[in-house]
């Protein structure tokens, strides 16, 4: 089987090249390609699709990670789904005949969630950061932190002497995707993510 990952910028594509070279099964081909943010992704995705359509193999598949950002979600999932119908693919959530080719799955509300689903992971890549600040009622859910979360995140980092000038995102990605445990992270994106690639019978055991 192959897999193209279609993402948004390049720190998701830093996490994820990391994280599946990590958990994909050896015998799994993956590619990793990248838009310059969300906005020229969903400019772009079309024509991008519509060409996958005319050459796709049986056993090739899309997977499209997008972030949720300030949208509404089930508005956006609906975007995804009617690009990919109009592209002549056929998605995970609407299949033709059980046949589908396309995975849509959105980061609520950005990849900054999966890191503090997962704090441990986070602070062994960068040790002086307090291990307990999770357990704060405010970051028990990572995907409905009040003010948003990479703006929580990046205070955090300053207030214990990283990221003076601005949370670095692609370093964050490199340092933190070796640590992450998909077993502990408590992200419902990420959860939902990790659970279609066990589902797609890729990960390795």
């Amino acid at each position: 089987m192959k897999i193209d990952f279609l993402v948004e910028d390049r720190s998701t594509e830093q996490f994820l090249n990391i994280f599946l070279s990590r958990f994909l099964s050896k015998e799994i081909e993956f590619n990793i390609y990248t838009f310059n943010g969300k906005p020229d992704m969903l400019k772009k995705l079309p024509s991008r699709l519509k060409a996958y359509s005319n050459w796709l193999p049986e056993d090739m598949i899309i997977f499209i990670i997008i972030d949720k950002d300030n949208e509404d979600c089930f508005q956006l999932k609906e975007k995804l789904e009617e690009i990919v119908c109009a592209s002549g693919l056929y998605s995970k959530s609407k299949p033709l005949n059980k046949k589908w080719n396309v995975v849509t799955r959105i980061i609520i509300e950005e990849l900054e969630s999966w890191y503090i689903g997962d704090w441990e992971a986070v602070c062994k890549a960068y040790p002086k950061l307090n291990p307990d600040i999770i357990k704060k009622s405010k970051f028990r859910d990572p995907e409905n932190i009040k003010g948003g979360v990479w703006e929580a995140l990046e205070k955090i980092f300053q207030k214990h002497g990283y990221f003076k000038t601005g949370i670095r995102k692609i370093e964050l990605a490199k340092l933190v995707a070796p640590n992450v445990d998909p077993n502990r992270n408590v992200s419902r994106s990420f959860i939902l993510f990790y659970k279609t690639l066990l589902d797609l019978s890729v990960i390795q055991h």
